[in-house]
């Protein structure tokens, strides 16, 4: 796509490459290694803190985390849906991923990309540090839904990385990691008066998009 600077100064201004957002959107989706920490204490002097020992300004801090990686969440998810409208618009979305490979016509379109990407970096910045709050907040009682949760990560970032394959596996890949993840925090959230039903970030981009439901090979996750 064509890049258009609109600040010499400042090369954030940069329109960027679709792939750039998808990139992104790969970040946002490790960024719950963090809590690979707490798995690690199985066993240790730690693993005898159990929640009902946690003060409650403990479980304040871990519900306030909760929403912020929730609204993190939909801040990807909406980035991912502008992307893959853009995809679907120019029929792009067979197209395998590479740099320049997914040229989208038009300023205003380049404009609309940039800011999807920069909505995603804040994204990832919020679910990092909500997370890495998050390891050292939560006990080991959670590890193995933790456990659990990585290792599907682990399967779907595969998918999203990739070398050679296209925008639409990618993207499709990355809304089952973003639904991974709030079912994650849902699991755990009314031990911590965080009480609502997972979202399906995959569901609500098939409906969308019909075209991208070709893509949607989410691997298997049973151990």
């Amino acid at each position: 796509m064509a890049r258009y600077k609109t600040d010499l100064a400042d090369p954030d201004q940069i329109d960027p490459d679709p792939l750039s957002v998808v990139l992104e959107l790969a970040n946002l989706v490790i960024q719950p290694g963090s809590l690979a920490l707490l798995v690690s204490a199985v066993g240790s002097a730690a693993a005898v803190i159990q929640i009902r020992r946690m003060s409650e300004s403990q479980r304040s801090k871990v519900r306030g985390k909760l929403y912020e990686i929730d609204r993190a969440l939909n801040d990807g998810f909406r980035a991912l849906m502008t992307l893959a409208s853009f995809l679907d618009e120019f029929q792009l979305l067979e197209r395998k991923m590479s740099i320049g490979g997914a040229p989208i016509r038009g300023f205003s379109n380049a404009q609309r990309i940039r800011r999807a990407h920069e909505d995603c970096r804040v994204a990832v910045k919020d679910t990092r540090d909500a997370f890495i709050d998050l390891s050292g907040l939560l006990t080991t009682e959670f590890s193995e839904r933790i456990g659990r949760t990585l290792y599907e990560l682990n399967l779907l970032y595969g998918n999203i990385v990739t070398p050679g394959d296209s925008y639409g596996s990618s993207l499709i890949a990355v809304s089952h990691a973003l639904t991974t993840i709030d079912s994650f925090i849902c699991d755990i959230g009314p031990d911590f008066d965080y009480r609502r039903q997972p979202r399906s970030f995959a569901e609500e981009l098939l409906l969308s998009i019909p075209f991208i439901r070709r893509f949607n090979r989410k691997p298997q996750t049973e151990k």
